[in-house]
């Protein structure tokens, strides 16, 4: 049997899963700048990768913005402080956009002009601009990291979570949870009126116990007192005077 992959999360679903790709990216452009500002030989290398890697988490933080903003019309009850911290983060988020873009900019600039003014190739120029540069870019991340922190509060404090769901995916299991839960309580109301019919059900009559049958008396029979031997001679000599009967 041939598995079925998992559906697709929907848009407001995707927040938690492109957020930390741009956090990622933007930590490793920092450290592609200071490369460039140490190693002066291949400074302008470094400095491209640092831009490649601005840009994609620039794009990365636009993009976990608008995931934001959908999860968020999901979201319909809690208290206001949630709403409050929900309120920050957002704000936070739409800061750390505008100067990411601003420094992506920025840093644009560093990388191309060594390549139009032959002048700005060396090292006096790569190094303080790199170093300045890292210098605003750390600031970023720090506000990159409490907007971060604003989310880890409403996912860990207030328990807002995105919807990895699709809509229809949930309705069906919403419906299919319905159709077991009227099942189940068909079933309760069935037993429950098996039972009390089987309670107003009249009882079969107890049968009499039966009553012990009395004994026969036995009654006792009469004493016979033995014959003595003292009967006997006197038959015996009736017998010898009786004459013989006549032939």
């Amino acid at each position: 049997m041939i598995p079925t992959p998992p559906p697709l999360p929907p848009w407001e679903g995707l927040h938690p899963l492109v957020i930390h790709f741009p956090i990622a990216l933007l930590l490793f452009a920092s450290v592609f700048v200071l490369l460039a500002a140490i190693i002066p030989k291949r400074g302008w290398w470094f400095s491209v990768s640092a831009l490649i890697l601005l840009m994609g988490g620039t794009a990365g933080i636009a993009a976990s913005i608008c995931t934001g903003e959908a999860a968020r019309d999901v979201v319909e009850d809690g208290e206001d402080e949630m709403f409050e911290c929900l309120d920050q983060h957002e704000d936070a988020a739409k800061q750390v956009r505008t100067v990411l873009v601003a420094l992506t900019i920025v840093y644009a600039f560093i990388v191309v002009l060594p390549i139009v003014a032959s002048p700005l190739r060396s090292w006096k120029f790569s190094l303080p601009a790199n170093l300045v540069f890292l210098a605003a870019l750390m600031g970023g991340n720090l506000l990159l990291a409490n907007a971060a922190h604003l989310g880890g509060l409403l996912v860990h404090k207030y328990g807002v979570k995105s919807h990895l769901a699709p809509e229809d995916e949930t309705a069906a299991d919403k419906a299919a949870d319905d159709d077991a839960q009227s099942a189940a309580d068909e079933d309760e109301e069935s037993t429950e009126s098996t039972a009390e019919s089987s309670s107003t059900d009249p009882q079969p009559a107890a049968k009499p116990e039966p009553t012990a049958k009395p004994e026969p008396t036995v009654e006792p029979k009469p004493d016979v007192e033995p014959a003595t031997d003292e009967s006997k001679p006197a038959d015996a000599a009736a017998s010898e005077s009786s004459p013989p009967a006549d032939g």
